[in-house]
């Protein structure tokens, strides 16, 4: 059976490459802008090292991999969807550059495999759900300090104005693998994970007393842990509220706000928009005059096309028509920008239209699963209050970073697709730490 990371030596080196590799994701070389630049993330021959070594760990292991039935579905779904991006990316005109995006897929996949693979103990999957949250909120928060600290360099030699309205790829305020909005959806997902952390930061212990009645033993949470959680919320905060990304500001807001309603619990909404408007009161008090300009060029008179979403919809337009001339015509997985020269700012349209009808149906296929298995569990008989809750939360998660790549093709950075998988992973792990939960191995 597989064990838990930092059980034996083997997986502790598993553990060491993995936090590299989330450290160094963030940082990343500068290939410069257009659809024929490759970036690479620092983190890239680490994540290879970490998956030759889960992938050497499931041939060479005596026992199997178990995995908790309900998953096998699941597991064949990634695969499907993995499969199509690496295998439409090979369409694509450019393929090296459609393969510096497309291999990260295959990555995160392995990545995937092998933290789920804990699923099938329940004393495992406590142990490296915890580890896995708490390295991917460490990742966050670096990416969020990387972010800030490029924004005050910046600030040293430019004006608020100019650096905040300078937001194109490379820009003032960006970092080298995208634009602003791009970065805000990659902090979306540590950010729930902290939140959901900090909700749970009452551990319980259930057990069988010598009557027979199961009691409730609540275990002290670790030193510190609570400040951690609350310091790497503020930190992501802080980066999105920098981005200026309306629709991740947007989508975050009501979802803080459905987790609230949901889980009767009022703290993240109190939290996300204290934090928020004490950042806009200390920004406007210091830089009062320079702010007149940007909220004029954002949300007031001198905003561009706020009717069209800041050309989005034409953007739609071009791409639904280029769709219906070309249904049965997949230029390949990353090829819409060096075809016809801009993404469909949509996960369907853009998928559709690099990857095809079979792409298109794999990912929804895909996507549907997720969402159905995250709201079964929520409702699940077997499940505690806590583990329900922990599920809510995840749900509204993905429905919130569904919304947002409506509007957005941030899943196409190699940050996003590595941070999307460890997020799948930690959202179908969660449900596996409960001790009410039967467990059927196939």
């Amino acid at each position: 059976m597989p064990l838990p990371i930092s059980q034996n030596s083997y997986s502790r080196v598993l553990d060491i490459i993995f936090w590299i590799s989330m450290c160094l994701i963030p940082f990343s070389t500068s290939g410069g802008t257009g659809s024929d630049s490759v970036v690479i993330t620092f983190a890239f021959p680490f994540l290879v090292a970490l998956s030759i070594f889960i992938v050497y760990n499931f041939i060479t292991k005596r026992e199997r991999n178990y995995y908790p039935s309900d998953l096998k579905f699941t597991i064949l779904c990634g695969f499907l969807y993995m499969f199509t991006i690496f295998i439409s990316s090979l369409m694509n005109k450019n393929v090296p550059t459609a393969l510096a995006r497309s291999i990260f897929h295959i990555l995160g996949f392995i990545i995937f495999l092998y933290i789920v693979s804990s699923s099938n103990i329940k004393k495992n999957a406590i142990i490296v759900y915890d580890k896995i949250s708490t390295i991917f909120i460490y990742s966050g928060s670096i990416m969020s300090a990387y972010f800030i600290v490029n924004f005050l360099l910046a600030l040293q030699q430019n004006s608020l104005d100019r650096v905040l309205l300078e937001r194109e790829n490379g820009g003032l305020m960006s970092l080298p693998w995208g634009a602003s909005n791009t970065i805000a959806a990659c902090l979306m997902m540590p950010l729930f994970v902290a939140i959901e952390r900090a909700f749970s930061i009452k551990r319980i212990k259930k057990s069988l007393s010598a009557t027979g009645f199961r009691t409730k033993e609540y275990i002290a949470p670790k030193k510190g842990e609570l400040i951690n959680l609350l310091f790497a919320i503020l930190i992501c905060i802080v980066a999105i509220v920098i981005t200026q990304s309306r629709n991740v500001l947007i989508t975050l807001s009501v979802g803080l706000i459905l987790i609230g309603i949901l889980t009767k619990n009022t703290k993240s909404i109190l939290i996300f928009f204290g934090i928020v408007a004490a950042i806009f009161l200390i920004i406007t008090t210091i830089y009062a005059q320079d702010l007149e300009s940007i909220f004029a060029a954002r949300v007031g008179d001198g905003a561009q096309d706020v009717e069209g979403f800041n050309g989005r919809t034409l953007i739609w337009n071009m791409s639904t028509t280029y769709l219906s001339k070309h249904l049965l015509q997949p230029i390949g997985y990353f090829g819409m920008l060096a075809e016809l020269g801009f993404t469909g700012h949509n996960i369907f349209i853009t998928t559709w239209i690099e990857q095809g009808i079979i792409g298109i149906g794999v990912y929804v296929l895909f996507l549907i699963n997720n969402l159905t298995f995250c709201a079964k569990k929520m409702f699940g008989k077997y499940l505690s209050l806590e583990t329900r809750r922990t599920m809510t939360i995840y749900l509204i998660a993905m429905l919130s970073m569904l919304i947002q790549l409506q509007f957005e093709d941030s899943n196409l950075t190699a940050q996003n697709i590595i941070y999307y998988w460890v997020f799948l992973s930690l959202m179908y792990l969660s449900s596996y730490c409960d001790d009410d939960e039967p467990i059927n191995l196939y």
